[in-house]
């Protein structure tokens, strides 16, 4: 089998594909601060401010987003902005400070 320049582009990308994946899969994480919610996806990061949030709704969307598992959280934040996210622990989330309701 001969290795061509063409070949090496190919393992590239492909390589760089698969390391991109595993970045998103492996970066995706969700935080509540103070006064923000941190969702992480990869090289991707958004700031929601909790105050903003108008409404949160369990989904099972197939939408992308954030969000590793079919069962999944639908956060809708400011005028028509939305981020669909998938924590481990749905309870403690949902339980956060009463202005995330």
């Amino acid at each position: 089998m001969m290795i061509t320049e063409r070949n090496i582009v190919v393992y590239i990308v492909g390589i760089l594909n698969n390391a991109l994946l595993l970045w998103l899969w492996f970066g995706t994480s969700y935080k509540i601060d103070d006064e923000n919610l941190i969702v992480k996806n990869g090289p991707f990061k958004s700031t929601i401010d909790i105050k903003s949030i108008k409404k949160l709704r369990a989904t099972k969307t197939l939408l992308a987003g954030p969000a590793l598992s079919i069962d999944r959280i639908e956060i809708q934040y400011k005028r028509y902005d939305s981020v669909i996210v998938s924590p481990k622990e749905k309870g403690r989330f949902y339980n956060q400070p009463s202005h995330l309701k």
